[in-house]
């Protein structure tokens, strides 16, 4: 596998060794000091939770009780 033809999600900057470490470092819903080292670095940041029609409550995949059936 050649990393600079990798992609890697994270929203904290603890993951920065795995950002640095691939071609196409993606921030998704970073915390705020991930936030600005990947606008100064030039990384694509994706912020969805300022996103129009974003729920906030999200409904469970199944009822209390059923998952896994």
């Amino acid at each position: 596998m050649d990393l600079r033809e990798s992609v890697a999600y994270a929203d904290s900057a603890s993951d920065l060794p795995m950002l640095e470490a691939v071609g196409f470092p993606v921030a998704v819903n970073p915390e705020t000091r991930l936030a600005g080292i990947a606008r100064k670095r030039g990384w694509l940041v994706e912020d969805f939770r300022k996103s129009p029609g974003m729920r906030r409550n999200l409904l469970p995949l199944a009822p209390a009780g059923r998952a896994g059936r």
